[in-house]
Formats: C-alpha cells, sequence, structure tokens
C-alpha cells in the first residue's frame, strides 16, 4: 500500500487498492479514498511523538533526496505484524510512502497486551515498545506486563533510526 503526500503534507494520491484494503482491516468510512485525497496527513496520526518522527522522515526525503526504510509494528487483535515504510522523494516537494508488511504471526491471545491496567504508559508507534510510567526503560510489547491507557511516543531506539 502507498500514499503521496505534496510540499504541505496533504495527501495527494492513494494506492487503487486503498478501499479493499481499508475493508480488509477493518477500517472506516472515515478513512475511504475518497476522504483521504487532499487531507493533511498528520490527521490520521495519534502522538505528537508520531507526527514528529513521520513529518522529520517526510522532511529529510525532501531536503537530503534520500529513500529511508523505516520497521515498525501495527498490531491486530489476532496477530502481530511487521511491516516497513519506505520513504522516498518523489519530486517538485511531493514524498511517496510505501508500507510492506514482512511477516504477520498469530498472537497468542487475541487483543492487546496492554489492555486492562490503570497506570499511564507510552507506546512506540513505530515498534510497540512500551514505558511505564516513572521508568525510563523501553521493553518489547511481547514482554510488557498488561496496561490500559496509552498514550503514542516514539522510543530512542527508533528515533535514533530515523536519524542514522
Amino acid at each position: 500500500m502507498f500514499y503521496v503526500v505534496d510540499a504541505a503534507n496533504r495527501v495527494v494520491e492513494v494506492d487503487l487498492d486503498w478501499d479493499e484494503f481499508l475493508l480488509h482491516n477493518g477500517g472506516t468510512a472515515q478513512s475511504a479514498r475518497d476522504q483521504v485525497l487532499g487531507r493533511a496527513l498528520e490527521g490520521f496520526m495519534a502522538g505528537d511523538s508520531t507526527r514528529m518522527f513521520v513529518r522529520v522522515a517526510l522532511d529529510a526525503a525532501r531536503l537530503k533526496g534520500l529513500t529511508r526504510v523505516l520497521p515498525y509494528r501495527c498490531d491486530s487483535p489476532t496477530e502481530r505484524r511487521h511491516f516497513e515504510m519506505i520513504v522516498s522523494p518523489a519530486g517538485a516537494g511531493h514524498v511517496r510512502v510505501d508500507h510492506r508488511l514482512l511477516r504477520a504471526d498469530v498472537r497468542p491471545t487475541p487483543g492487546r497486551p496492554w489492555a486492562g491496567r490503570t497506570t499511564a504508559r507510552w507506546r512506540c508507534s513505530q515498534c510497540l515498545a512500551v514505558r511505564q510510567a516513572g521508568s525510563p526503560m523501553w521493553v518489547g510489547a511481547d514482554r510488557a506486563a498488561p496496561g490500559g491507557p496509552v498514550a503514542e511516543d516514539v522510543c530512542p531506539d527508533c528515533a535514533r533510526r530515523l536519524f542514522a
């Protein structure tokens, strides 16, 4: 799946199979192709850290002319899904972002591993690592204790990959 954003980071093109992907993955009508085109990409992201992470990746493609491959996780209730995001300059200030599924593993227990906990936590929007409130340590999503409310962030390892 791919999309292209213009110099103002508005979505100007999406994959022809966009709506089929949306239906297959439980998306809503708000994310249909005709609703996405012309809208700001950041409106589809949760958390300031995630927005900044993606903005830096887009700006690097524009300013440095570099293609970057950034791994991330996007789990479903039944699968652990490992993706890569390929961010490439597309001319005239446009940037193309491709998302490629690398692998999907069946989750041993349906649902999110952090569901049900009441303490505040942060989840990396790229790799899904989790950090408990008051702790500097990030742990993999599969090793994290179950939790409740989660705020989006970007862990130091993913931030380093972006700036490498």
